[in-house]
């Protein structure tokens, strides 16, 4: 929940929100299901995994964003 108000707020609407919130709990589903399917534990490596795989997902959303409503990427 606290995603949804976050991204929703960096991203200032909920049109350009949509993808990192639905993408982010799939991917993290799919993470954590190929992680109990292959017998990884959840150690500070993966946690750190998932959270630049969060990162990136957020990061590129919001390029998109700025760069659709014209802003250049370096302002």
């Amino acid at each position: 929940m606290a995603l949804v108000v976050v991204v929703g707020c960096v991203l200032q609407g909920w049109r350009p929100a949509i993808i990192p919130i639905v993408a982010i709990p799939v991917v993290a589903g799919w993470y954590f299901a190929a992680m109990a399917a292959l017998g990884y534990g959840i150690n500070n490596l993966t946690l750190f995994g998932l959270v630049l795989a969060v990162g990136i997902v957020v990061d590129d959303a919001l390029s998109w964003s700025k760069m659709s409503s014209g802003i250049s990427r370096a302002a």
